[in-house]
């Protein structure tokens, strides 16, 4: 027993011994911070997402938290991050090449090899070709897709809800009127709300090939993004559990239908 306590003892004493040398020396604070490969961003915009600075202690480092903020920019392909003991990080960047502008809405979109918009500039700076003539009011499975959601509201949604409503009143033993103004109010609502929801893959897509957020990202938050599902189907339908099935199931289907969309997205450009 007290051979136990003596080798917890000693353990912790040398692990407190290991933290105090290497996370108070001043022979451990960062020194230098050198960053390679960038020709966007500058050095500024990279040591801020690194969420460190010169002084810090370079074992309070972040790397995983610094990795991540650096790939969710736009310009930035590929990074490295490693740790030079005792003082030093180093930074690998390889960025998107820009490769054209694209004229919309009085301004530039920076366009790279793949398609993606890199960035969105009133002026462009070098010299390379100027995409003119594309238009941007052809959003033919937008529109299809706002047609199936409608689809569904009417011959799905909505007869649960108006048997939801009747069966209510029945038991309440309330007799319910419905005039010819509130029912188009109410079709018309759910054709509104189903369109929308159905636009689903449009938006995501849009918000890849723009570079807000990547098809990774989608991926890693599913579950948030079937838990948010399901919440939104609760609210816009009756509650009880069957709605809200039928009605969860389509949208989930529907997020894995825009996660599959962008994946051939991805392979597509790639292979152009």
């Amino acid at each position: 027993m007290h051979r136990k306590l003596f080798f917890v003892a000693f353990i912790g004493i040398v692990a407190l011994a290991l933290w105090l040398t290497f996370f108070t020396l001043p022979v451990f604070n960062i020194k230098s911070i050198e960053i390679s490969g960038n020709e966007n961003l500058s050095k500024e915009q990279i040591e801020s997402m690194l969420n460190t600075k010169v002084g810090n202690n370079i074992f309070a480092f972040n790397k995983t938290k610094a990795l991540k903020n650096i790939k969710s920019n736009n310009y930035v392909e590929e990074v490295s991050i490693h740790r030079k003991l005792p003082s030093t990080i180093t930074v690998n960047i390889k960025e998107y090449k820009l490769r054209a502008y694209v004229p919309y809405m009085g301004s530039y979109l920076y366009i790279n090899d793949y398609g993606r918009i890199l960035d969105t500039q009133k002026t462009f700076k070098k010299q390379l070709p100027v995409v003119e003539g594309l238009k941007f009011n052809q959003f033919t499975l937008g529109e299809v897709l706002f047609l199936v959601g409608c689809v569904f509201a009417y011959y799905i949604i909505i007869p649960f809800v108006l048997k939801f409503f009747v069966e209510s009143n029945s038991i309440s033993e309330l007799q319910a009127y419905v005039t010819l103004e509130g029912y188009i109010s109410i079709i018309v609502s759910f054709f509104i709300a189903f369109g929308l929801v159905f636009e689903l893959p449009v938006v995501l897509l849009c918000l890849d090939i723009a570079g807000i957020a990547r098809r990774k990202t989608f991926v890693n938050m599913r579950k948030f993004a079937i838990v948010i599902i399901c919440i939104v189907s609760g609210i816009i339908t009756p509650p009880d559990v069957f709605s809200l099935i039928v009605t969860a199931i389509p949208m989930v289907i529907l997020f894995e239908l825009s996660l599959f969309i962008m994946y051939l997205y991805e392979k597509i450009t790639k292979k152009n």
